[in-house]
């Protein structure tokens, strides 16, 4: 083969067409990518930016509600053990001061 060969019209336009789609395919992937990495860079910023943000009046109070109320019921339970401990000792007293009694 000889370079006049090579350079004849059917080659060039087989070579084009050969090429074509290749470029084609190599365009569209260098889109894709230049895309994908200013959409990335963009939901990092986002990301920055919410992660600078102070939480939701209303999911603050709501967490302070919750907060209240957890040590409310802690409260509750202190009470509640201490009137089963003075009960447990009433029925005590009352279990061993009858006569004959098997208490446990």
């Amino acid at each position: 083969m000889t370079m006049s060969s090579l350079l004849c019209p059917q080659n060039l336009v087989k070579a084009a067409l050969w090429v074509t789609p290749i470029l084609f395919a190599l365009g569209v992937f260098y889109a894709k990518t230049e895309s994908a990495v200013a959409k990335a860079s963009e939901m990092e910023k986002d990301f920055r930016a919410h992660e600078k943000l102070i939480d939701h009046p209303v999911a603050q109070e709501k967490i302070k509600r919750l907060e209240e109320q957890g040590e409310e019921v802690l409260r509750e339970q202190k009470t509640l053990r201490k009137q089963m401990r003075r009960a447990n000792e009433n029925i005590s007293a009352i279990c061993q001061a009858i006569p004959g009694a098997r208490c446990k």
